[in-house]
């Protein structure tokens, strides 16, 4: 898909690699999470997945439309991303890819982590 040239985009890229090193295998799909408009251009983005395959625990994505675009209704819609690499679960989460912060940007810099509770100390008495 190549978008209208007055919306601004963003490139994300990554790198998935597991606990030894080793690189992961799986893909990176990015949807927008409403219809968008871009009147001057009389084009409607549908919200349908743009799916990227790692290749070496890698992905680069083709050029996103960046959710700070002016020109694009309505404002404040981001991306729903979905992370699937082979053997964990599916890990999905919301992001803004603004181009105020770089029109490329790397999705490590994107993910919403989830905080480990911590364990508690604790001593055997026996």
């Amino acid at each position: 898909m190549v978008l209208p040239g007055d919306v601004m985009s963003v490139t994300v890229t990554g790198t998935f690699l597991g606990p030894s090193g080793a690189p992961l295998k799986g893909c990176v799909s990015f949807t927008p999470n409403a219809y968008l408009t871009d009147p001057a251009d009389s084009v409607i983005i549908a919200p349908v997945p743009r799916t990227y395959t790692l290749n070496g625990g890698t992905f680069t994505s083709a050029p996103l439309a960046a959710t700070d675009s002016t020109e694009l209704s309505p404002g404040g819609w981001t991306y729903l991303c979905t992370i699937s690499l082979d053997d964990t679960p599916q890990y999905t989460f919301s992001c803004d890819l603004a181009y105020a912060d770089g029109s490329t940007q790397d999705i490590s810099t994107l993910t919403e982590l989830e905080n480990v509770a911590a364990m508690a100390g604790f001593l055997l008495l026996s």
